[in-house]
C-alpha cells in the first residue's frame, strides 16, 4: 500500500481506503473559528466508550479551512460511499476538541470514520 504526503489513509468500517491528498501549508493563527468539519451519523469508536458525530483523528474532530477544500470533499465522498451520511458544517468549539487537517497529516494521515 502506498503511503506518504500524497496519500491519506482512512479507516472506514475496518477497511483502509486510500485518498489522494492536496498539498497546502496554511495554518490558523487564531484557532479554528470559521473552519469546517464533516458531521456523520453517530458511531462508536472501537477503542472505548467514545461516541463520535464527526470525522475524527484520535478523537479530535478534523477541520479544514474551506467548506469546499478538495480533500474534505474526498473524505465526505468516502463517508457517503460507506453509509455514514456526511454533512459539511462549520466547526464550533462546543462540538469538541479539533485538529487541523494539516496537523492530522503530520500524525500519520489516518482518520477514523467509524463503524455502522
Amino acid at each position: 500500500m502506498k503511503t506518504g504526503p500524497d496519500i491519506i489513509l482512512l479507516v472506514i468500517d475496518d477497511q483502509v481506503v486510500e485518498v489522494e491528498a492536496v498539498d497546502d501549508t496554511h495554518f490558523p493563527e487564531d484557532g479554528f473559528s470559521g473552519w469546517y468539519c464533516i458531521a456523520t451519523d453517530p458511531w462508536h469508536c472501537k477503542c472505548g466508550d467514545f461516541i463520535a458525530h464527526h470525522v475524527t483523528a484520535l478523537h479530535y474532530i478534523v477541520v479544514w479551512p474551506e467548506k469546499d477544500h478538495p480533500y474534505m470533499l474526498r473524505v465526505a465522498a468516502a463517508c457517503s460511499k460507506h453509509g455514514r451520511n456526511p454533512n459539511i458544517v462549520e466547526y464550533e468549539v462546543a462540538m469538541g476538541p479539533a485538529v487541523s487537517f494539516y496537523e492530522f497529516e503530520a500524525m500519520g494521515n489516518i482518520a477514523c470514520i467509524g463503524k455502522r
